[in-house]
């Protein structure tokens, strides 16, 4: 989903002076391509806060189990160089209704909170913007190589 969209994004809509216009009356509808991305990372987002928050009746263990899920979906999304998906789980693990649960964080195991760390660190640190240029840049010769195969 995220590839079509982002496939359909105008590029001079990204810009400074297009975007900004957005709250402007009679504007609202400037950029939709843009407005189409966005709101499709929140909706991930917002599933995984749903999935980990939503049943107040689950025991820290269940919920522990539903973030390890999410943090593997997050690095297979990494894996697959869906970084605006894998962002949004991680943004949304990192919000302060499922960041502060202590007791979840307890019961999730120790190899999926490294991953967790990990994958953090990668899309949030400042100083990582080097290794995320380094993704970004391994998926544009990756596909450079496939086109000259005839695979684009």
């Amino acid at each position: 989903m995220d590839v079509e969209l982002f496939k359909k994004v105008v590029p001079h809509h990204c810009l400074g002076s297009i975007w900004s216009q957005r709250h402007q009356k009679g504007k609202e509808h400037v950029a939709p391509t843009v407005h189409a991305v966005i709101s499709q990372v929140n909706r991930v987002a917002d599933c995984v806060m749903a999935t980990c928050l939503g049943d107040p009746s689950m025991k820290a263990a269940d919920k522990a189990r539903v973030v390890e899920h999410w943090i593997e979906v997050a690095r297979e999304c990494r894996t697959l160089r869906n970084f605006s998906s894998a962002r949004a789980i991680l943004s949304a693990l990192n919000r302060h209704a499922i960041g502060h649960q202590k007791k979840t964080w307890g019961e999730v195991s120790r190899d999926s909170f490294h991953l967790f760390q990990t994958l953090s660190e990668i899309f949030f640190t400042e100083s990582n913007s080097s290794q995320r240029s380094e993704l970004i840049s391994q998926v544009k010769s990756r596909r450079g190589a496939r086109a000259e195969e005839g695979g684009l």
